[in-house]
């Protein structure tokens, strides 16, 4: 299927990138007994508070970069933006208000996209490197609905008895996060807990917004949607620096497929936040890259992207 137009090409991977969150939703609700409204309340959080502010972010900062990078760089803005509502109102204990800010972001994300729609997501397309990240990524999501959601619908089937307790110490940062700033360790009389507090904060954000449980959020719905990101910016990263699809491929292989052991852990099934550091991470440098090949300036627009 040739697909040479840069605009078309964007559109082909949000549609099967869509199409896989549908099918994770068919699965969770056939093999997880995941309720249906659940389901629908994250995808529809997923498309409204994550899709949208992040896609809008991207326009404005019109870095003109390949879809998928631009693709993958506006999930990135959304999560960050959603970061930014929840550091917004929880210092101040006004959790309750946390909601319709993200509804205020969601809606003026609709008139930005409306008044920017001649703006295009993409300057060039590259149809090989969307697919070796549409595959990596499918894995990736496969990967973590196995071994994570699937693994801890009861302690037994979870397998080392330390990761079973780094799942309930993100059940818990999840809960304290949605409750109260900062967030505490509530099996440990309360004690703060001071790092990885962006993702809980995205965790908590989830569930203040669509009222799942904890427990599903943890270990169901944060890192279904993280680990296809690291897939897509291992690919971005990889083609930066190899310039080959092939090359690109192989690098996607090594560090997405074949990792297992502790390694595959961290990627698939880890809840306490190092996908979501990796992610951000290889972004970041990502953005330094572009910055360094896009202009002469000290100081342009991809330097105060990374920033974000």
């Amino acid at each position: 299927m040739k697909l040479k137009a840069k605009l078309g090409t964007t559109k082909y991977a949000v549609v099967i990138i869509a199409a896989g969150y549908l099918l994770w939703g068919v699965a969770a609700y056939v093999f997880l007994a995941m309720p249906l409204l659940d389901i629908l309340k994250f995808l529809l959080f997923q498309v409204l508070a994550v899709a949208l502010p992040g896609i809008v972010i991207y326009k404005l900062f019109n870095l003109k970069l390949s879809p998928l990078e631009g693709l993958t760089l506006s999930y990135a803005f959304g999560i960050a933006a959603l970061c930014a509502v929840y550091f917004l109102f929880a210092p101040f204990g006004a959790m309750d208000y946390i909601k319709y800010g993200v509804l205020a972001l969601a809606l003026g994300s609709i008139v930005v996209l409306v008044l920017k729609r001649g703006l295009s997501l993409s300057a060039k397309a590259d149809e090989g490197e969307m697919r070796i990240a549409l595959i990596v990524g499918a894995f990736a999501l496969a990967a973590s609905f196995i071994t994570l959601s699937a693994a801890n619908l009861d302690p037994l089937l979870a397998g080392a008895r330390g990761y079973f307790h780094d799942t309930m110490n993100g059940v818990s940062l999840t809960v304290s996060a949605s409750r109260s700033f900062p967030m505490t360790f509530l099996q440990m009389s309360g004690t703060e807990h001071r790092y990885h507090i962006l993702y809980f904060a995205y965790g908590a954000i989830m569930k203040l917004c669509t009222n799942i449980d904890a427990f599903e959020v943890t270990t169901k719905l944060t890192l279904i949607t993280i680990s296809p990101l690291i897939a897509a910016a291992i690919a971005c990263l990889a083609k930066k620096a190899l310039k080959s699809n092939i090359l690109t491929a192989v690098a996607c292989v090594f560090a997405v497929v074949i990792p297992s052991g502790t390694s595959a852990m961290y990627l698939f099934r880890d809840t306490i936040g190092y996908p979501f550091g990796l992610a951000f991470a290889i972004l970041t440098v990502l953005l330094f890259f572009k910055a360094e090949e896009t202009s002469s300036r000290k100081i342009n627009r991809c330097h105060v992207a990374s920033l974000i």
